[in-house]
This record gives C-alpha cells, structure tokens and sequence, in this order.
C-alpha cells in the first residue's frame, strides 16, 4: 500500500482523496405537538413515493425518508439534504414537527398499533408485515442517516491503470479497494458509535433488548438491541466472496426476505441490487448505515461527520491497517451500551492511534 501513496504523490493526486462523493438518505418521524404520532396522511403534493426520488416514506407513513442526490463533497450534499427537509416541513400539517431523534419517544400502545398499520405502500405491504412480525413494531420506528459514498472517478481510474495487473480485471481490483474500506469501518464501528451515537434512551420496548436501562446509554441504534439483525443472522465481513455466498444463502434459505433485510454496517451497492451484477460490474459506492440522526445538527448530519467519514476512508484506502473484524461487533455493542459520560480506556488508546 505504500506503493499506491507514492504513486499519488507523484502523480499529483492526493487532493483527489478528498473529492468523494455523498448521497444522504435520512429518516424522521412527523409527530403533534403533544408527542404522538401523527396521523395526517403523507402529503399527496409529492406524488407517488414509488416515482419521487427525494421524498419517500419507510416503515410507516409518517416515517419520512429524505433523499438527497450525490454531491461532491460534505458541504453540499448537506445543503442539498436541507433544502429537501424544508420542503418537507413547508408541507407538514397541524402543527406537526420532525422528531430529531434516531429513538421515537414514548408511543401509547395505541401509538404504536397506529404506526405498525399505517402504511398506505401497497407494493411493499407484504414486506412490512414480514418485518413487523419478525422484529416488532417499536425495533422498526427507529430512525437514522445512511451515507453513500463513492471515491473520485478521477483517483480509481488512475489508480486503476497504475494497480491493475494482467491476471485481474479493473472491476476486481475496484471491489477490492471498496471492501477493503468496507472492512475498515466494520473494525473501527466503535469509534464513530463514540464519537457519533446519538441515541441514550429507549422510547418503547425493543424485542430483545433488556426491559429498561438503569442509565441514559450512547446509542441504543447502534447496539446489538437496535438496527441490526438478530445475532445468528450476523453477515460476515472476512471476505467479499464469504458475504455474498452467506447472502445468497440467506435468501435461498428465505432466512431475509430480500437483500433490504441485511442490516449490516455498510452494504455494497453497485447499479443494480443483484449480487451477480455487484461481481460482474463492480461495487460503485457504499452505503455506511450506523449513523444516528444528530439533534443538533438542523438536517440531522453534521458535515464535519462526513468529513471525518472522507478522511478515514482515504487513510484505508492507501494503508492496510491491522483489522480486528472477529470482535467487532463485541466491541461496538459495548461502546453503544456505555454511560455516554465515560470512555474505555482502550477506546482512547486505540482511538488515539487512528487520527494521530
């Protein structure tokens, strides 16, 4: 990997590693004055959510889903993600707001019967219902940012040229470079979990998860409680070849519905969702999904976030880090499960060591 730093440094392309690209998706629900859960119908002004490619619903029709398209840099796929969200609050009615955390607050029983029903997609009813009945309502209403991100075109084909060897295709290195970045975060999730988690306190009961916490908590989202699948359905990151047999396992074995039921850290995207296609044609970007929504940030994401995201994944794509992907998830839960006040002291160390 020294060989791939030398190699932009000579050809001028180290400002290249910071010229990603960004496309924001971000969950809130709209909710009354008083708290519940609003009932006002999504705005037909938006036409249909199987066309509008920005604004869209999730789980339940007063979970919105805002779409922003990529941008180039953090600064404006922020600003693009904003204006989408003030077009939807323009719209919003009786009063309603968007909660600003990624854990709903406390929903009446009634509240919560009300969300796992109102759900006016048609065309995904069928995979509503099957989420309900296998995570439970209150796991489904927990909310977040996911980010797309995808190196400058400009750096992979250069380097692509530069790297490519006659016994591998462009398309495999590309793939490689991408999981190899992939891995990264999976490694280090508990350091963005420190430094981002967003989310102390559990509104209503999780499936699962302990009946109550004696103490505000980092982020019940992004513990083994919250947006993740069930432990025994955990999927590999030890290679690109190893997820994608264990997926096509999982699908053959109707273990996951569909590929939208992995709940992984980061998924591999490509142009099409089909995992032949992913090998065939190459990973394009990957989506990071262990993102609390952050309440003091107007649009949920900070850029700052993005940026720290950006700088990361240069570092690994041009080092190969010593990665700990067998306690990951172990380590992750226990930084999520920890009083927000406190720190691990290997947290710090380690920690310390990546941004030194």
């Amino acid at each position: 990997m020294a060989d791939i730093w030398s190699f932009l440094q000579s050809q001028h392309l180290v400002p290249h590693l910071l010229k990603g690209y960004f496309g924001l998706e971000s969950e809130q629900h709209r909710l009354t004055a008083t708290g519940q859960l609003s009932r006002a119908p999504y705005p037909s002004t938006f036409s249909s959510r199987q066309t509008n490619p920005y604004l869209k619903t999730d789980f339940a029709d007063n979970m919105l889903e805002m779409v922003a398209p990529p941008s180039q840099g953090s600064r404006l796929a922020v600003r693009n993600l904003t204006m989408i969200q003030e077009v939807e609050l323009a719209h919003l009615k009786n009063h309603d707001f968007l909660w600003p955390l990624s854990v709903p607050p406390v929903f009446s029983a009634t509240d919560l019967h009300f969300a796992g029903q109102f759900n006016s997609r048609a065309w995904v009813a069928q995979y509503h219902d099957y989420l309900q009945a296998k995570y439970g309502t209150s796991r489904e209403l927990l909310t977040g940012i996911h980010i797309n991100f995808s190196f400058d075109r400009h750096l992979l084909t250069q380097l692509s040229a530069h790297l490519t060897s006659t016994t591998e295709s462009a398309i495999a290195w590309q793939n490689q470079l991408y999981f190899q970045c992939a891995q990264a975060f999976v490694a280090y999730r508990w350091l963005f979990t420190y430094l981002f988690g967003a989310s102390p306190v559990a509104g209503n009961q999780l499936s699962g998860a302990p009946v109550s916490f004696s103490a505000p908590i980092r982020s019940l989202r992004n513990s083994n409680f919250g947006y993740t699948n069930f432990a025994e359905e955990t999927i590999t990151y030890a290679s690109l070849a190893a997820q994608v047999r264990q997926l096509n396992a999982m699908l053959a074995n109707q273990r996951f519905f569909s590929l939208h039921e992995f709940y992984g850290p980061v998924r591999l995207k490509g142009r099409a969702t089909d995992l032949a296609d992913l090998l065939a044609n190459g990973i394009e970007r990957l989506e990071f999904r262990a993102f609390d929504l952050d309440p003091f940030a107007a649009s949920g994401i900070a850029p700052t976030t993005l940026d720290f995201l950006e700088l990361c994944l240069a570092y690994w794509l041009v080092t190969r880090p010593t990665l700990d992907l067998t306690t990951a998830r172990e380590r992750n839960h226990a930084v999520a499960m920890q009083d927000p006040t406190e720190v691990f002291a290997w947290v710090q160390r380690e920690g310390g060591q990546l941004v030194a």
